[in-house]
């Protein structure tokens, strides 16, 4: 699938529901943003590069922005029957995300920032998921604790150097969405 028309024709600033057009959009085309606006948090939280973050360098690189929302998005599917969409992975997120966004070599911390400041529409079940996740002390440990209860096995893989230095990320990254989210709420 593509970037949706109002989102790569409004690459300049975050797309509120002042920006030009969203008033002339449909429902199926609302909650195809809704989607969007997650599938950016969630890329944002795993430290997600090889989705929008690719796609996002890869017009960077050609220095020609109008090519932004042309081509199919790496890694995102649309169901066929019912329009929603497979975000589809292939391991770039969480620790490989995290040890490429912080190893200083890329630029790809910037376009990830990039992406999440596109959007200021947000579901309110996100912001609630969010904000609970940055009230508490250790998030990173209710991650763990998630992952146990689903996979036991991966108990003794949890002290890899990868999972450790995500896991000391994960909260400041979570705080940044919530910022993020809270920014967007004055501008209504």
């Amino acid at each position: 699938t593509k970037i949706p028309k109002i989102l790569s024709e409004n690459q300049k600033s975050a797309l509120t529901p002042s920006t030009p057009g969203f008033s002339q959009l449909n429902i199926t085309q609302l909650m195809e943003l809704a989607q969007y606006s997650d599938l950016f948090v969630f890329d944002y939280l795993t430290a997600h590069i090889d989705r929008l973050v690719v796609h996002r360098e890869g017009v960077h690189s050609s220095g020609d922005e109008s090519i932004y929302g042309q081509s199919p998005i790496h890694n995102l599917r649309r169901h066929q029957k019912e329009g929603g969409l497979w975000v589809v992975d292939n391991e770039s997120g969480l620790f490989a995300g995290y040890s490429f966004v912080y190893s200083g070599k890329h630029k790809w911390q910037g376009f990830v920032e990039e992406i999440l400041h596109s959007v200021c529409i947000f579901r309110r079940s996100t912001v609630a998921m969010v904000n609970s996740l940055a009230a508490m002390e250790d998030p990173g440990q209710f991650l763990l604790q998630t992952v146990y209860d689903a996979e036991p096995e991966l108990v003794e893989k949890s002290e890899h150097a990868a999972w450790l230095n995500m896991l000391s990320r994960l909260k400041g990254r979570i705080e940044a969405v919530a910022r993020w989210i809270a920014d967007c709420q004055t501008r209504l």
